[in-house]
């Protein structure tokens, strides 16, 4: 590993020769602009994609003769030779629709993206960041997709009836081991990085492809910003924190330095809450990002965040009866290093290194503590090779390592309590994206792992398989096996666990055409081997097993609306689950408390030229959720009243001193809906028998978000 990542951080990363800027328009024939055309020369990195106006700006060092495409779906690709020998280029194009009006087939079973040019766009960064209720953060907008919910008290996405676990974050190809926050007991955790360092997103909810492992149920796939386009220093004042961050441009590289200071302080003091803070969480984070071009076709990206925070809560434990004094520290290293480059006119070198550093302390009315600390590592290899316009193979071979330790100690006992364990998995893939014909795509594949710890080995086949109907309109099929080890905290206790798996069978109806999108997907998840046990002491379980099972299925639709209504944005999601598990200590088969059967989210944009602003709003519903009650012998029977949620946010362009500047605010279940997410009982029933509840609910009906944005350049 050691060698890798010496070898990526010494790669070429700049070239000196005079760069030429080369711009322009495109268009269709009637001269409307073409909103993610993809404009490149051909055979290099070098591109852009067309704005909302259809324009298009990037600079390239080529001095000699050159092929510059220009491709959209459903449009003739056009191939124009300029010779880039001046320093500013203009072009315009104009773009004819295909003769037989057939779009390009994809596959689209199972995958929600945005940033990919072979795809209409379903999430930019600036979606998220402007949607209402998910308050900045990629994971509380992906609870507003179909197929996503958020389980309510940890802020941890479910995706179709899979815990939160089963859904892993990788940055650019790489593994974010740590992707949330840490929290106290019935607080959600928020993801650690901001969607603005990320052009691309892609948000799969099954059948995804053989280069992804050790997922069971969805893979959230992050692909970071290139070279900045300019230099520009940046400012943010917030009701809970402030940050300040400098991009500087060369002419062949970027370099990006952000801090973050977070103290929910002031926040606290204004709203209404029930949580007893004896130090409210304060928190300090950095960033830095180095993106250079390698060579003519090549890039390399390196990136380091670290973050730190501090709290104490008294928690009312009701298990126990007593109020708990809960301190909590935690530290976050995440380093990743990626090149990519063209070898040659049809293969595509990808190679990454990263590293993640996750300590967690909780100390317990100041006797308790408990530790754990989380390491991991991962290399990938992979290489792409494009055959023809029809047949593209990818291959590659990964290593992933990890490293997890608890310990716990007592003031009162002399010996320490620890757990450890360490495993190194390898994993290889191969997968062949073919066009059967101007109708039909097949993708095919497998991947196979092999861990060091257990020595256990999985092959896990994959496939999807996509069909035009006309055009905007095409079907997909998928279907694939995917594995997972079993949690830490049972890796922790056995070495000779099998992998938990599940099969996906996926169907999928896609239109897309004129800014407007609609999508229904039926699922079926039958999951095997699932995690089993007696009874548990913390972390010590009992009676280990992998003789659980379940299933999950449903149908997911989506409706996205760009053109009805002027300067409107609008989005409809709702999704269906029926899924019901033997596993854990269940003993017989129930839905798990996570999981909701009916789940609608509408999501709503709303540009207002006049002011400058826009306005969102968005209203969630989900059905009630099961939860164990102690007075009831049939077991997780009870449920939950349905949750509702009603937010808005307001975003106000103007100028700060000449700098460009955005006020934003947002407000959280504005109406103060009594939501509850479930209930904690008392360990002990009262005189009459009965165990007494308590509601667990979000510690305020409302939460609101303020801030100044400020770009200096």
């Amino acid at each position: 590993m050691k060698i890798l990542i010496i070898i990526l951080l010494l790669l070429p990363t700049s070239h000196l020769a005079a760069q030429v800027t080369i711009s322009g328009t495109v268009k269709d024939e009637y001269q409307n602009p073409l909103t993610g055309a993809n404009i490149y020369l051909k055979g290099t990195y070098s591109g852009v994609t067309s704005d909302t106006s259809g324009h298009f700006s990037f600079t390239t060092t080529r001095r000699d003769t050159v092929v510059m495409v220009v491709a959209f779906i459903g449009y003739e690709t056009i191939e124009k030779t300029i010779i880039p020998d001046k320093k500013n280029i203009t072009l315009e194009f104009s773009m004819a629709e295909v003769s037989n009006e057939l779009q390009q087939v994809v596959i689209s079973a199972g995958t929600f993206e945005a940033g990919d040019k072979k795809r209409a766009v379903m999430l930019s960064s600036l979606d998220i960041v402007t949607t209402a209720n998910a308050e900045g953060d990629i994971y509380g907008a992906l609870n507003m997709l179909p197929g996503a919910q958020t389980e309510g008290e940890t802020g941890k996405i479910i995706v179709r009836g899979g815990e939160s676990r089963e859904m892993k974050t990788f940055m650019d190809g790489m593994l974010v081991s740590s992707p949330y926050t840490s929290r106290m007991p019935d607080i959600p955790a928020r993801g650690r990085f901001s969607p603005f360092l990320f052009n691309g997103v892609l948000f799969s909810t099954g059948g995804y492809s053989a280069e992804y492992g050790q997922a069971l149920s969805s893979v959230l796939e992050l692909t970071s910003d290139g070279l900045a386009e300019e230099s520009v220093t940046s400012i943010s004042l917030l009701n809970v924190g402030a940050g300040l961050g400098h991009t500087h441009r060369f002419k062949n590289s970027s370099f990006t330095l952000e801090t973050d200071y977070g103290n929910l302080t002031p926040y606290f003091a204004m709203t209404k809450h029930t949580l007893d803070w004896e130090k409210v969480p304060e928190s300090i984070s950095g960033q830095l990002r180095f993106r250079a071009k390698a060579g003519e076709e090549g890039m390399f990206k390196s990136f380091l965040s670290y973050s730190g925070s501090r709290s104490i809560l008294n928690y009312n434990n009701y298990n126990t009866g007593n109020t708990e004094r809960i301190a909590l520290g935690d530290k976050n290293l995440y380093q990743s290093n990626t090149y990519s480059t063209m070898l040659g006119e049809k293969w595509l070198l990808k190679a990454g290194a990263a590293v993640n550093f996750t300590n967690e302390d909780y100390n317990i009315n100041r006797n308790d503590k408990l530790e754990d600390n989380l390491k991991s590592a991962h290399i990938r290899l992979a290489l792409q090779y494009y055959l023809n316009k029809d047949i593209t193979f990818k291959s590659g071979i990964e290593d992933f390592y990890t490293e997890n330790e608890k310990t716990y100690r007592n003031n009162y006992m002399t010996d320490v309590f620890k757990l450890k364990f360490a495993d190194n998995l390898l994993a290889g893939f191969a997968e062949a994206d073919i066009r059967l014909s101007s109708k039909a795509a097949l993708r095919t594949g497998a991947r196979m792992e092999y861990s060091g710890y257990t020595g256990k080995t999985n092959i896990a086949p994959r496939a999807s398989l996509a069909y035009k109907i006309s055009k905007g309109q095409q079907v997909s099929l998928a279907f694939g096996r995917f594995y997972q080890h079993a949690g830490n905290e049972f890796l922790l206790n056995s070495d000779s666990l099998a992998y938990e798996n599940a099969t996906h069978f996926i169907f999928n109806y896609q239109y897309a055409g004129s800014n407007r999108l609609f999508r229904i997907e039926a699922y079926l998840k039958e999951y095997d081997h699932l995690i089993k046990y007696g009874n548990q002491d913390n972390y010590i379980y009992s009676h280990l097993t992998n003789d659980g099972n379940g299933y999950a299925r449903g149908v997911d639709i989506f409706w996205r609306d760009k053109q009805t209504f002027r300067q409107a944005d609008y989005w409809v999601s709702y999704s269906y689950l029926d899924t019901k598990r033997e596993y854990r200590d269940f003993q017989v088969k129930a839905t798990p408390v996570f999981a909701s059967k009916h789940n609608l989210s509408v999501v709503w944009k709303q540009w207002i030229s006049k002011i400058n602003s826009q306005v969102g709003a968005t209203y969630k519903y989900r059905s009630g959720r099961p939860y164990y009650n102690p007075n009831n012998e049939d077991f997780l029977s009870d449920k939950t009243k349905p949750f509702n949620d009603i937010s808005i946010n307001v975003s106000y362009l103007t100028q700060l001193f000449g700098n460009f500047t955005i006020v934003y605010f947002s407000c959280e279940n504005i109406f103060g809906f009594n939501n509850i997410f479930g209930y904690n009982y008392e360990a002990e029933p009262d005189a009459s028998g009965i165990f007494r509840s308590h509601p667990i609910q979000p510690f305020a009906k409302r939460t609101f978000i303020a801030a100044i944005f400020i770009s200096i350049k």
